[in-house]
This record gives structure tokens, C-alpha cells and sequence, in this order.
């Protein structure tokens, strides 16, 4: 096993708590961010709110989210947008949906962002029984939307992307990917990248593996980029943007570093994956779609070590923490992994029919909440004895 040079060290001052606490999941101004500092505890666990679902179609894909000390979360059994308290998950406040909630919401100041499943978008006040506005897109919406100044941009998973004013709902533009006439629909894969939005351009994944930049104001396709390969060419993880790059991956294959200004690769790998690439200093982890984590160089694609989850799921977006690198699989449970060296050192199987983890789970101060395809909210706490194996401040990555 290749182990990462001592140049390359991690700093308490690379990982925000913010970052650590809200990525993927709006802004978080009260919780604790503290990390997650040593291996965690189950602290409580509860069903979902929401009715049954028949375990055969059975998969949950709302991330949680945390606000000062509140859990937001959907449920594939609910029609509402969830608040929970976050010491004991007991249901505080719901904010009703025409369906499902698969993403998670997003938030500015004391308005709450949401889409569901029947292709809604919402905008409610927080506390509010009613929203302040709705908009219906006609399709399913599976992924966080996106706020930047004026607008709400929404991914549907249909190749349609629309911008929303945040303030009244109203559609500033509607931009509809054309279908790729040679792949089979029943082949394309449900989900959708959440929008980025720099230098006033909106960059979007799409299914027949292009990845486009719209204007952010007009929806006018800027630049396009065929990305995707495979029987899977997807764009459905997230992509990033990390100093001069654009690093993303298409499910089947590849995952690649693309110039930002001339939109070429730089390097490019023959694997694939279905969560964005977590960036700490000049290492990439990245969670494949074959159930193993890597580490890679960003500046030469060089792959430093694998650790291989032993599933036939895709994992989930890594995350940093004192403890170790918090990952999931869909077809497994949470792990913890030491981002030196690429060993396990702490993981947790739920213990029901229905295993997988298929949202990312979300490091909330010294908590780690997760939510299992079979329905069940965990909440972790790092209060156990064992440390993690290096100081934080300077993780040996040699």
C-alpha cells in the first residue's frame, strides 16, 4: 500500500468546522463545530417520520442537514420536509410537500429551500405551517438545489434545469438538456448533480455525460464538454472546483481534472463514481461507484491508496474529520478510515433487512447522523475512549 509523502500534511485551518458541519447542506450558523474527534457512539436512533415503504423499492436519499440546533431531513414515506430535535430526533415542526423529499434544503437567513419528488420547489419561512411560494417543474427533483444571489437553481431528473427567484418563485429561465437518441431511457440513472455556481456561470451534469456551463443570469449554454463514457456515461455527482480545476466523474466512467479555462483534461482515471470528490490540501478522496475509496494526487491523478468497502455499492461523498474519513455505502454501512494510510478503523452495519446507506452522512459538530435505505435516522457522538491515530492538528499523511 502506497502511503501519501510527509509533504503533504493536514491543518486544523484546512477543514473549517463550517465546512466539516453544512457541506452538501445549506449554511449552518448554531451548531457546535467542534468535529468529530474521536470514534463514535450510537447516541439515539429512530424510524423516519413518514409512512412504510415496501422495503422493494425501499431507498433513502435525503441527506440530512443541521440549523443552530434542529435536524432537517425528508423521508421516502413522508410528504413534508422534516425538523427534528437534534438531541433525541423527536419531530419538532414539518413543512408539508406534494411528495417525497429526496434532497437536502438549503437555507438564507430565516427561509428554508426544498424540492420534492413530484417536481415542487418551496420556499418557506422557518416555523411556518405554509410556504411563501411554490413552484412546480413538472418533473422529479432529487438533488439539493443551489443558492447565489437572486436565484434558486434546481436540477430535475430529466435534463431540466430551471432558476427560480429566491424572493417570489417566479422562473427567470428553463434550460431542457436534449435526450441522447442512442442510449435506451430505462438505462438512465435517477439523480442529478446539484448546480455550481461561479463567475456567473452555472456549471450542470447531465445524463448522456456533457457537462455544460450556463449563464447564470440567461441560461445560455457558455461551454460544453463531453465528459461521460460507459453504459452509465451519468453526470450525477456534483462536480468540484479546486484552484485551476473542475474534478468530476461520470458513474460507468471517468473521473477526470478538467482545465478550468480551456475545459480539457489534465489527467483523467478509468473508474467512475456517483458522489462529488472531497478536496483537502493537494489529496482528492473520492468515493467510486465500485465500493472503494482513493486517494488521489490533484496534481498528477496519481492514485496514492485504495481501501476497498467489500460491496457492490456506491459510496458516498467522503468527509475529513479528526477521527478519519466518514464514508458509505450504498449497499453497506458507515466507515471510518484513516486518511495516512487507508485503514478501517471503526465501521457500523444497521441491523436490519434493509442495509445501505445511500445519503452522505453529515458530521454536525461532534455528531454523525446517517440515515439508512431502510428507514432509520442514527445519530453518533463522539464520546467513546479510543483517540484518533494521529494529532489534528498535523495528520501524518506519510
Amino acid at each position: 500500500m502506497t502511503r501519501l509523502p510527509k509533504s503533504l500534511l493536514f491543518s486544523l485551518a484546512m477543514l473549517s468546522p463550517l465546512a466539516l458541519a453544512s457541506e452538501g447542506a445549506g449554511k449552518d450558523s448554531g451548531a457546535s463545530h467542534q468535529g468529530l474527534k474521536t470514534i463514535p457512539v450510537l447516541e439515539w436512533q429512530r424510524a423516519l417520520p413518514g409512512d412504510t415503504v415496501s422495503g422493494l423499492f425501499h431507498t433513502e436519499r435525503a441527506r440530512p442537514a443541521v440549523q443552530g440546533d434542529t435536524l432537517f431531513v425528508g423521508a421516502a414515506g413522508g410528504q413534508a420536509l422534516y425538523a427534528l430535535n437534534l438531541a433525541d430526533g423527536g419531530v419538532s415542526h414539518s413543512y408539508p410537500a406534494e411528495a417525497a423529499v429526496f434532497s437536502s434544503p438549503v437555507f438564507e437567513g430565516d427561509a428554508v429551500f426544498f424540492c420534492d419528488s413530484a417536481g415542487y420547489s418551496y420556499r418557506y419561512e422557518l416555523g411556518a405551517d405554509s410556504p411563501t411560494w411554490t413552484h412546480f417543474g413538472g418533473v422529479p427533483i432529487g438533488s439539493t438545489p443551489t443558492l447565489s444571489g437572486d436565484h434558486l437553481y434546481v436540477a430535475t431528473v430529466d435534463d431540466l434545469v430551471f432558476a427560480l427567484n429566491q424572493e417570489t418563485g417566479a422562473v427567470s429561465w428553463r434550460y431542457q438538456h436534449p435526450p441522447d437518441a442512442t442510449r435506451q431511457s430505462e438505462l438512465t440513472l435517477f439523480g442529478a448533480p446539484s448546480p455550481v455556481v461561479q463567475g456567473g456561470e452555472v456549471l450542470l451534469g447531465f445524463s448522456d455525460g456533457n457537462l455544460l456551463a450556463l449563464s447564470a443570469d440567461m441560461g445560455q449554454v457558455v461551454w460544453e464538454r463531453q465528459v461521460g463514457e460507459g453504459r452509465y456515461p451519468d453526470l450525477i455527482a456534483t462536480p468540484v472546483i479546486s484552484e485551476n480545476d473542475i474534478l468530476l466523474g461520470a458513474f460507468s466512467k471517468p473521473f477526470l481534472a478538467l482545465d478550468k479555462a480551456t475545459h480539457s483534461p489534465r489527467w483523467s482515471l478509468n473508474l467512475g463514481t456517483a458522489a462529488e470528490v472531497s478536496v483537502y490540501g493537494e489529496v482528492l478522496f473520492l468515493g467510486g461507484s465500485d465500493g472503494k475509496l482513493r486517494a488521489i494526487d490533484q496534481k498528477t491523478g496519481e492514485i496514492q491508496w485504495v481501501w476497498d468497502s467489500e460491496t457492490a455499492g456506491a459510496l458516498t461523498a467522503p468527509q475529513l474529520t479528526p477521527a478519519g474519513i466518514v464514508v458509505a455505502s450504498s449497499d453497506g454501512g458507515i466507515y471510518l478510515v484513516s486518511p495516512s494510510t487507508g485503514t478501517l478503523s471503526w465501521t457500523y452495519q444497521p441491523n436490519h433487512s434493509l442495509d445501505g446507506i445511500s445519503a452522505a452522512p453529515l458530521v454536525a459538530g461532534d455528531r454523525l447522523i446517517a440515515v439508512s435505505n431502510g428507514g432509520t435516522l442514527f445519530s453518533f457522538r463522539a464520546v467513546g475512549d479510543k483517540q484518533p491515530p494521529s494529532a489534528w492538528s498535523t495528520w501524518d499523511i506519510d
